[in-house]
């Protein structure tokens, strides 16, 4: 945690893209989600990225660590939850720049190494799927709290605070 961020705090994050315009002067613009997951390499289809509208909030909720998150609004609920199924195979190495990485083998009962999934859980009330480390602990996890809104979440804490915040600002 950053020593000048009160506990509990969202500092909120603006990727930015430089444009050129019609002058050929160059300037800044906020990325869309779309330009962000393209620049950190991610593998999300195409077909996900375009379930999503084009603003997003990414964030940093000041917990015991500096926990990233993730809220992107969604224009097509079915096929977004369908673009994430299939982004979950390298969903946690994509995000590594700015989340904290799960080893992405774990040992089964037998001892053998097989890859890590995504599981169903329930969490403050909502489905999410997680992403355990080897301890249990849920390392990461997305919702759909509505069917317009998706939540990628290192922290259940700040998963719970994000779900406060948009039902004080009535998004719930």
């Amino acid at each position: 945690r950053q020593a000048n961020s009160p506990l509990g705090s969202i500092t909120r994050i603006t990727p930015v893209v430089s444009q050129t315009d019609a002058s050929g002067a160059l300037h800044d613009e906020p990325a869309t989600i779309g330009d962000f997951l393209q620049v950190i390499g991610s593998q999300a289809t195409p077909e996900l990225v375009r379930a999503f509208l084009g603003n997003f909030l990414l964030g940093i909720h000041a917990i015991d660590k500096n926990a990233p998150f993730l809220i992107i609004p969604v224009s097509s609920y079915e096929r977004a939850f369908a673009g994430m199924l299939a982004w979950e195979p390298t969903m946690n190495a994509d995000l590594s720049p700015l989340f904290t990485a799960v080893p992405s083998q774990v040992a089964d009962t037998s001892g053998l190494s097989v890859e890590r999934k995504f599981q169903a859980a329930i969490l403050y009330n909502y489905d999410v799927r997680v992403l355990r480390d080897d301890a249990g602990t849920i390392e990461l996890l997305y919702s759909f709290p509505t069917r317009s809104i998706l939540i990628i979440a290192e922290s259940p804490n700040s998963f719970s605070e994000i779900l406060s915040r948009l039902r004080a600002n009535r998004q719930l």
